[in-house]
């Protein structure tokens, strides 16, 4: 099943965490739509770590940086696209912005991820934190100070969001 020329293929940069060796391992995922078959190959020792076969289980949707792919047993994270036309076929398909929940929001974490997946996007990265008094004014700039001073109270919640058009139907 060689690639043929001008088939449609994807590539993306995969990592996986080899729990026996404690290691994280480095493949290069090819996902051919047309027919629904992947390849792997292993970039650290240079070789084919998996030869194209059907996987009909992957859809093209799903595959998106930092989203975790199950293919034979393996928690596959995408970590970036594997070529330059993978990466501009999805960032003009697929866009990414950020939300932030604010402290005095926490109680409303669940509502908002509810709203992001109602919408039709994903998460790829969500991460909670307490910002100092000096990140949140250098994140907010010139704009509200009794803001910037709200924020570095208590925790906040920072989610980048992935999807169509995420731009200008979630901001």
């Amino acid at each position: 099943m060689a690639g043929k020329v001008g088939e449609e293929r994807y590539k993306f940069q995969c990592e996986w965490y080899d729990q026996q060796a404690q290691i994280n391992r480095y493949y290069m995922l090819t996902y051919y739509p047309v027919d629904k078959t992947i390849d792997m190959f292993d970039i650290k020792n240079n070789r084919i770590f998996l030869k194209r076969c059907e996987y009909p289980q992957l859809v093209l949707g799903d595959c998106y940086i930092g989203a975790v792919l199950t293919v034979n047993a393996r928690l596959l994270k995408i970590i970036d696209y594997g070529d330059v036309y993978t990466r501009t076929k999805f960032e003009q398909e697929r866009q990414r912005t950020f939300a932030l929940i604010l402290p005095q929001d926490y109680l409303n974490i669940g509502k908002a991820i509810d709203f992001i997946f109602q919408q039709g996007f994903q998460i790829s990265k969500l991460k909670m934190g307490k910002l100092t008094p000096e990140q949140a004014r250098n994140y907010l700039g010139e704009r509200d100070q009794s803001l910037a001073e709200s924020l570095s109270k208590d925790v906040a919640v920072g989610i980048e969001i992935v999807g169509q058009q995420a731009i200008s139907k979630y901001a």
